[in-house]
């Protein structure tokens, strides 16, 4: 019983969910409104691969640079 309180109201949270979403999408001419989780997950994954080679990068290049300010 209390299981199945719980599903229904999780089936109407979804498609009341479903439902906001379509109207935001009519709203802002067929765009999506919210980002979902996967695309915030996609944004972060994307700004960690593209920072970490160019931190890396710099600290190389430091390290030559101090390289050969000590040999010279």
């Amino acid at each position: 019983m209390l299981f199945e309180k719980m599903n229904a109201a999780m089936r109407h949270s979804a498609e009341e969910g479903k439902k906001r979403r379509e109207l935001d999408a009519q709203k802002n001419g067929g765009m999506r409104a919210e980002l979902e989780r996967g695309d915030v997950c996609a944004m972060l994954i994307s700004a960690f691969l593209t920072i970490v080679p160019v931190v890396g990068g710099l600290v190389l290049l430091m390290a030559l640079v101090a390289y050969v300010a000590v040999i010279h």
